[in-house]
C-alpha cells in the first residue's frame, strides 16, 4: 500500500494546478515572523489587509504552493500581541469575506492575564468561525497550535518553569483541540508546536538556547528566546503547507527557493521538511500527536471487572492537576464535561483537555446549578447530570455497586473522588489531586517569615490534605464543606485578624466571612467577585507580597499622621505662647502637606523582598 497516498493524498511537483483558492492568515507576531527576515519576506506576493507590507509565514506558504504547482491567493491580517478576540472585535469588517481557507493563530500563552487558560481561545475561535461561515459555509478553518517558549520554560518567572520543553506546546495544543471540539466546523488543528518538539527530540534543533546551541543543531527561537528564528518560522510554514494542501513537505526538496533566499542550508531544509512530514504523518496515522514526555497512561489491574483496561480508565496531567477516571464497562461515556464551569479552572482544563484528546464532543448544558459543598448539576441532552462528592451520590440513593471498591482505592491513594450521576445512575468516577503550585513552598515560607500563621482549609480528603500540608510545612483541616470552613474562620477570628485566600466556588462564603478575602487571579468568577482583593498574577508568593505592601502602606500612613499632627501641635502651642507668629504656622502647615505627600510617594518605589531587577 502506498503510505504517502494513504496519509495525505500527495501529488508530485508539476501536477496540474487547481483553480485558484483563497486563504486568509490571521494572527500576531508568530504569524508575521517577528524578529527575523521572514517578516518582510516577499511581501509583494501576498495581500496584507492592514497595508503594512508583511510577508511572514503566509509568504513562505505562498512560495511553497507555487513550487508545488498549486495556485493560492494568500492574504493576511496580523497584529502584534493580540489574541483572536481582537480580530473579531476590531477587524471583522476587514476579514469578513468568503474565503476558501482560513488559518487562525492566537496568543502564545492563550490568555495574557491567565496563562494557559483556554476559555478565550475556545470562545473566539468559535465566533470567528461563525463569521467566516456566514460568508462561505464551505470555508475550511484551521487553528495553529504554536510552540513552547524557551523564556517561559527555562526562566524562574516562566509559567512552565521546571517542566519539559514540550509541556507548554502540549497545553496550547490541547486548548486548540478544545476549540475544535467545541466548534465542529473547524477543520482541524495545525500541530506547529508538536513539530518544534519533534525537531528537538530528533536532535535537529537545540532544546535550550540559554546554555548555548549544540554543534550541528538549529536554534528555533529568535534572540529573545520567545519568537521564532528564521528556521523556526520555516518549520511553521512547512507544517501549515502540509496541513492545508495535503502535500508532503519533502517534495519541496533541499533546493527549496525560500530556504536558499533566507540562508537556510540544504541540509537544514531537508531536515526540517522531514520533521514536518513526520509530525503530519503521526497526526494522519492516528499516532501520538507529539512525543509525550512522562508517563501519561495507566491501565488498571487485570482483575478489576469495572473498567476496560487501557481504554476507559486513564490518568492524565495538565497544568497542576492530576486526574483519573473510571467508567463502568457496561455504560457509554457520558458527555457530562459541559458541567465543568463551576469547578476550579485547573480541574476544568485537566478534564476538558483529555476529553478533547479523546474526541469527546462537548454539548451545551442547561439549567446549571451548584449544590454548595456537594455537586454541580444540570441537564445535558435531556438527561439530568451531576458531578459531586460520594456523599452527594449516597444522599441521592445512587448505588456505586462494583465502583465502591474503586472509590476506596482511589481515596486511599490520596485523591479526591467525584461521582458522576446521569439520570440518577452512577456513570463514572473522577479522581483528582491538586498538586501544590510551583511557588507554593516559597510562598508559604514568605508568609511565615512575615509572622503570619498559614492554615490550609480544604474540601479534599484527609490523606491528600495532610500530605500536601506536611510537604509545605503548614497546618491543615480537610474534608470541609463550605459551612465547616465558615466555622473554622469564626474560630480563627477569635484569635486575631484572618486573611482568607481562595479560588473556588466553595471558598466564596469563607472569603466573605474573613477580615480580608483574597482571591487568586485564576479562580472562579464567584470567588473573584466575593473577595476584597485579588492576586492577579496567580502566584502564591503574591499573597506575601500583598501583606508586605499592606504593612508598608499602613506604616506610611502612620508616619504621615504623626508628622502632620505633630507639626500642627507644636506650632499651635508656640503660636499661643507668642513664640511664633501666624505666618510661620501657616508655612509649617503647608510644609507638612508637602512632607506627607513626598513620604507617600516613596511607596511607588516599593518592591517585594528578594525580587529580581526588571530586565
Amino acid at each position: 500500500m502506498n503510505i504517502k497516498a494513504l496519509l495525505f493524498g500527495f501529488t508530485l511537483i508539476g501536477a496540474t494546478p487547481a483553480q485558484a483558492e483563497t486563504i486568509l492568515f490571521i494572527g500576531n507576531s508568530f504569524t508575521y515572523g517577528a524578529y527575523s527576515p521572514v517578516q518582510h519576506y516577499r511581501s509583494e506576493t501576498v495581500t496584507d489587509l492592514n497595508g503594512e507590507r508583511i510577508g511572514g509565514v503566509p509568504a513562505l506558504f505562498e512560495m511553497f504552493t507555487r513550487q508545488a504547482g498549486l495556485d493560492y491567493e494568500v492574504s493576511l491580517e496580523t497584529a502584534p500581541s493580540q489574541g483572536l478576540d481582537f480580530h473579531l472585535t476590531q477587524k471583522a469588517a476587514t476579514i469578513g469575506k468568503g474565503w476558501d481557507h482560513v488559518v487562525m493563530q492566537g496568543l502564545s500563552m492563550l490568555d495574557s492575564k491567565k496563562p494557559g487558560d483556554a476559555g478565550s481561545t475556545v470562545t473566539y475561535a468559535g465566533l470567528l468561525t461563525d463569521l467566516f461561515r456566514r460568508h462561505n459555509p464551505a470555508v475550511q478553518v484551521r487553528l495553529t497550535a504554536t510552540w513552547s517558549r524557551a523564556d517561559q520554560t527555562y526562566q524562574p518567572d516562566g509559567r512552565w518553569y521546571g517542566q519539559p520543553i514540550g509541556a507548554m506546546a502540549m497545553v496550547v495544543r490541547r486548548a486548540y483541540d478544545l476549540a475544535a471540539a467545541g466548534t465542529p466546523a473547524i477543520k482541524g488543528v495545525i500541530p506547529v508546536g508538536q513539530a518544534w518538539t519533534r525537531a528537538i527530540d530528533a536532535g535537529v534543533a537545540d532544546a535550550n538556547p540559554y546554555d548555548g546551541i549544540d554543534a550541528g543543531k538549529i536554534d528555533l527561537w529568535a534572540h529573545d528566546h520567545y519568537h521564532g528564528s528564521t528556521h523556526g518560522y520555516y518549520l511553521e510554514a512547512l507544517v501549515v503547507f502540509g496541513s492545508v494542501t495535503g502535500k508532503d513537505p519533502r517534495i519541496l526538496g533541499e533546493k527549496e527557493i525560500a530556504a536558499s533566499e533566507l540562508g537556510i542550508s540544504p541540509t537544514q531544509a531537508r531536515a526540517l521538511q522531514q520533521v514536518a512530514f513526520d509530525t503530519l504523518a503521526a497526526e494522519a496515522g492516528g499516532l501520538a500527536t507529539a512525543p509525550v514526555h512522562g508517563d501519561w497512561g495507566l491501565a488498571p489491574g487485570a482483575g478489576d471487572p469495572t473498567v476496560r483496561p487501557g481504554d476507559d480508565f486513564y490518568r492524565f496531567a495538565q497544568g497542576r492537576a492530576v486526574a483519573a477516571m473510571e467508567i463502568p464497562a457496561d455504560r457509554p461515556r457520558q458527555n457530562w464535561f459541559s458541567l465543568l464551569d463551576d469547578l476550579s479552572r485547573e480541574r476544568q482544563n485537566a478534564i476538558l483537555a483529555e476529553a478533547a484528546a479523546r474526541g469527546v464532543a462537548v454539548p451545551a448544558a442547561e439549567a446549571q446549578s451548584a449544590i454548595p459543598g456537594r455537586a454541580v448539576a444540570g441537564t445535558v441532552g435531556g438527561v439530568a447530570v451531576s458531578i459531586g462528592s460520594p456523599r452527594h451520590a449516597r444522599e441521592s440513593d445512587a448505588a456505586l455497586g462494583p465502583l465502591e471498591a474503586a472509590l476506596e482505592r482511589l481515596q486511599g491513594e490520596g485523591k479526591t473522588v467525584s461521582v458522576v450521576l446521569a439520570g440518577g445512575v452512577v456513570a463514572a468516577l473522577v479522581a483528582l489531586r491538586d498538586e501544590p503550585r510551583a511557588d507554593a513552598a516559597s510562598g508559604i515560607a514568605a508568609i511565615t517569615a512575615l509572622g503570619v500563621r498559614p492554615v490550609m482549609l480544604t474540601g479534599d480528603n484527609r490523606r491528600t490534605g495532610e500530605a500536601i500540608a506536611i510537604s509545605l510545612g503548614l497546618d491543615a483541616k480537610a474534608e470541609l464543606l463550605p459551612d465547616d470552613k465558615l466555622r473554622e474562620i469564626g474560630k480563627l477570628r477569635e484569635r486575631g485578624t484572618v486573611v482568607m485566600v481562595g479560588d473556588g466556588i466553595n471558598d466564596a462564603p469563607a472569603l466573605a466571612a474573613a477580615n480580608v478575602g483574597v482571591a487568586m487571579g485564576g479562580g472562579t468568577d464567584v470567588a473573584l467577585e466575593t473577595a476584597d482583593a485579588a492576586v492577579l498574577k496567580d502566584r502564591v508568593t503574591g499573597v506575601a507580597e500583598l501583606v508586605s505592601l499592606s504593612r508598608a502602606t499602613m506604616a506610611n500612613v502612620k508616619q504621615n499622621v504623626a508628622v502632620a499632627i505633630g507639626l500642627k501641635a507644636v506650632f499651635l502651642v508656640t503660636t499661643m505662647l507668642g513664640i511664633t507668629g501666624l505666618w510661620p504656622a501657616i508655612m509649617a502647615d503647608t510644609g507638612a502637606t508637602v512632607l506627607v505627600t513626598l513620604n507617600a510617594l516613596r511607596l511607588l518605589r516599593w518592591t517585594p523582598a528578594g525580587s529580581r531587577d526588571a530586565a
